[in-house]
């Protein structure tokens, strides 16, 4: 048994407004369908609404444009006029912050002020795939741009040497004695220095 097929949901305005105008031409005086429900005048109207409706707000959509066109303009123009009073007030102020801030303008952060790197709290020491290895691996800072890896022969004094620099989160310490157990630590170093050293982590050399 045939139905009727509308699909609404997969048409647009344009496609709707064309049904309804097809559907009220081809049922006025069709003798198959004597007494529409609801009246052709009321599919009509609602139709014709829908257009009208559809073609404001395509207006509104031309004046939108037209008008964000020339917002753009506008504040191109006010992004040069204020560039140029922040040059201005820059030259005047002669880097005063003070006088930056009187003028109603922020102050750019001082980029050079860095802070030194956190201290690293996750040095995992295993045995390494050769005699002698031991392999590191630590939580990367992200203020970091390289690691120092200090060991020391475990004993009552721990007389501690520089071992690597490592630029990742992780490194191999090669030649040292097997059986032998080490103190390892690592500090971060970034751009203001070397941040606190590590806890000790200990090892046997396998």
């Amino acid at each position: 048994m045939a139905k009727v097929k509308l699909e609404l949901s997969k048409k647009n305005t344009a496609e709707k407004t064309a049904l309804g105008n097809k559907v009220v031409t081809n049922m006025t005086g069709n003798t198959n369908f004597l007494t529409p429900n609801p009246t052709l005048d009321t599919l009509k109207t609602a139709t014709a609404n829908m257009a009208t409706a559809s073609d404001d707000v395509e207006a509104a959509r031309k004046i939108v444009q037209v008008k964000l066109s020339l917002l753009y303009q506008q504040e191109s123009i006010f992004d040069g006029v204020i560039t140029q009073m922040g040059t201005y007030v820059d030259n005047v102020s002669n880097g005063d912050e003070a006088s930056i801030l009187s003028s109603g303008m922020d102050v750019q952060k001082d980029k050079s002020a860095t802070t030194l790197p956190d201290k690293i709290t996750s040095v995992n020491a295993t045995s390494g795939d050769s005699a002698g290895e031991i392999d590191l691996s630590w939580d990367k800072l992200y203020n970091a741009k390289s690691y120092v890896v200090e060991i020391a022969v475990n004993g009552a004094t721990l007389e501690w040497k520089h071992e690597l620099i490592s630029t990742k989160s992780k490194a191999e310490l090669n030649g040292l004695i097997t059986g032998t157990a080490y103190q390892i630590h690592v500090a971060a170093v970034g751009s203001a220095g070397q941040g606190p050293w590590s806890d000790p982590v200990l090892k046997v050399a396998p």
